[in-house]
């Protein structure tokens, strides 16, 4: 460690707050360059950044409000088609599968299911007469008609 010595004339005093002074000045020697720098940076911007960047943050804050909502839509469109699929396997009417319940299509599938027990499925009702008619049964029967129109 250096022995301290006590300044005494005037030039060792300005020779040591020169250095310091020299310290100072190093630190902040690209200010000039930092400075155009900010000068350029407002004659492009005109001097507005603060409205640009409400703008930007109103953008983006219209952007994820729209992503939002599109992906709560798509959300909601896959469900219907998950609904309306597992509906269809289990054979329900289409106004039943409005009463589905569940978020997963596994939870759905429980949900028909259970449903499906209570639900018969409906056919087409069976002709009156599934024998096919003969061609002389309607010969026979047209001449019974005919005959009941000649006034005989």
């Amino acid at each position: 460690m250096a022995e301290f010595t006590p300044i005494t004339t005037q030039d060792e005093f300005d020779k040591a707050v020169q250095a310091r002074i020299q310290r100072e000045r190093d630190k902040y020697k690209d200010y000039e360059s930092l400075k155009d720098k900010a000068a350029k940076f407002d004659a492009l911007a005109g001097k507005d950044y603060e409205g640009t960047i409400k703008d930007l943050r109103e953008q983006l804050k219209t952007a994820n409000e729209t992503l939002t909502a599109a992906t709560e839509r798509a959300d909601t469109a896959e469900h219907s088609l998950m609904v309306s699929r597992v509906a269809q396997e289990f054979k329900l009417p289409r106004e039943l599968a409005d009463r589905l319940t569940g978020s997963t299509e596994e939870e759905l599938r429980t949900d028909a299911q259970a449903l499906a027990k209570f639900v018969t499925p409906t056919e087409p009702a069976p002709l009156a007469n599934p024998e096919p008619v003969k061609t002389d049964q309607i010969e026979a029967a047209y001449m019974t008609l005919l005959s009941g129109l000649k006034g005989d």
